[in-house]
């Protein structure tokens, strides 16, 4: 086979998720993960080469957890890059992509979202593939929003793209849609992975096939059909096994722990969180090390075992906080507050670093319940008679007038107790007594203007004769 056409054929394997077959049409040139491919007849050529082996020392590395897999790749890359660049090739924007995917693999994922936002490429099925990251990585630091809008910026053009990008963009979505709390949400999602399905079967994607089965088995477990949750789990795993990649292997197990944990078998859950961390210890994949301990912990503190619990939550905590990686640092913290009796001082320290994180993430409801947790006990903690409790309570609801108040403009903002009344969900006339009984909120109660009648007002303006 000539060289342009084995580098055609592996950069099509590789985008179908087929490391084998790339490698097979790289044949001598590919050496082993890390490893340099010799020169090629041109610099183009062997830039393409590097780019590729590159792309399979990154991949590989992550699924067969080889130490250093993600720096010797950048090293590849990187050369790859500088001659893209000294040629004025449009494939730097591609090295680009893989650069920032490296960076992502191994947990750098601030680093990942930096690199990719300055990719301005020019080829436009480079370009639809740059913004799919984007929004990977934004989705990935609990951006949904941002990654929704992403995906919309590039929907006109998915029509036009090659079925395998095309089935990405539908998976990006759904996965997005599923993070969010709108009505209709989850339906949107299912209609998403069906179109994604849809777009792999076409394009003879078999690894995308088996994540969107996994996905799905995710809305199915949300919307509590479990039996059909389980069918897509298992279906999942069997294509995964078939791949033979331990991280995805790993996170279909953990996909079967969450259904069983939702179900209540714990001791399933727990055994089958154990056995996916297993497969993922010492990887780069640090991110989904990082989920299958939370998935572990949490079903430990159901099963009673609140020590080895809480040491798990803090081993995910530890993991996040390593990789910069906001939302799961916050998952971690918040799953301690729901699921252990923590001692006041450290459930306040706990909802202290995840509000520090939540910003802008999908994890505000589960972070207001939280906080609604840690309060109450903090409040029976520091009670000790009813005189106590209903200052407590005063005090709360005193805080939650003000702060609803000052966002409508304050206390004698015109139409500000109206507005405040109907977002607190009491009414104008009860918050007008309320605010009557607090001095301390600054609040004046507006003088009745008296209305002069219309004769009077005439009587008085008639001009003198």
């Amino acid at each position: 086979m000539p060289v342009t056409d084995q580098i055609t054929s592996a950069f099509d394997e590789l985008r179908l998720g087929e490391t084998s077959a790339a490698i097979e049409s790289l044949g001598s040139t590919w050496r082993g993960i890390g490893k340099r491919p010799p020169t090629a007849p041109t610099q183009r050529e062997s830039a393409q080469n590097l780019l590729l082996c590159g792309m399979l020392s990154s991949k590989l590395g992550a699924e067969r957890k080889t130490k250093g897999a993600q720096e010797a790749a950048k090293d590849l890359l990187n050369e790859s890059l500088r001659l893209f660049t000294k040629l004025r090739d449009p494939l730097r924007a591609k090295a680009q992509i893989e650069l920032a995917l490296c960076y992502w693999r191994s947990g750098e994922i601030n680093e990942a979202v930096a690199f990719i936002t300055d990719i301005q490429p020019a080829n436009p099925e480079i370009q639809f593939e740059a913004k799919l990251t984007k929004a990977l990585f934004e989705r990935e630091i609990g951006k949904i929003d941002t990654a929704l809008d992403t995906l919309k910026s590039i929907e006109s053009s998915a029509e036009a793209m090659p079925p395998v990008l095309r089935g990405q963009f539908h998976q990006q979505r759904a996965v997005a849609l599923r993070r969010t709390t709108s009505d209709g949400n989850l339906d949107r999602a299912l209609v998403e992975y069906e179109a994604a399905l849809v777009a792999y079967e076409e394009a003879d994607c078999f690894k995308g096939e088996a994540m969107v089965r996994n996905n799905l088995a995710t809305v199915y477990r949300e919307f509590g059909d479990y039996q059909r949750a389980h069918f897509y789990a298992a279906k999942a795993l069997r294509l995964f096994t078939q791949l033979g990649s331990q991280h995805l292997i790993a996170e279909a197990e953990d996909q079967r722990a969450l259904i069983f944990l939702a179900e209540g078998n714990y001791s399933e859950a727990a055994r089958l969180s154990r056995l996916a961390a297993a497969h993922l210890q010492d990887s780069d994949q640090k991110a989904i090390h990082g989920r299958t301990l939370i998935t572990l912990g949490r079903s430990l503190a159901r099963m009673g075992q609140v020590q080895e619990a809480r040491e798990e939550l803090e081993r995910a905590a530890v993991i996040f906080e390593h990789t910069n990686d906001p939302v799961g640092q916050a998952d971690s913290w918040l799953s301690m507050i729901e699921e252990l009796p923590l001692p006041t001082r450290t459930a306040l320290e706990a909802i202290a670093h995840a509000g520090r994180l939540i910003t802008d993430t999908y994890l505000a409801d589960r972070f207001r319940h939280a906080a609604t947790k840690v309060g109450k006990q903090l409040i029976g903690d520091d009670t000790s008679t009813f005189a106590d409790l209903d200052q407590h309570v005063v005090d709360i609801k005193s805080n939650l007038v003000s702060r609803v108040m000052a966002k409508h403009g304050g206390a004698n903002a015109r139409g500000a107790v109206v507005r405040a009344a109907n977002e607190l969900g009491i009414t104008h006339t009860g918050l007008l007594w309320f605010l009557n009984h607090h001095k301390d909120m600054g609040h004046k109660k507006r003088p009745r203007r008296r209305t002069i009648p219309f004769e009077t007002r005439s009587s008085n303006t008639k001009k003198s004769p």
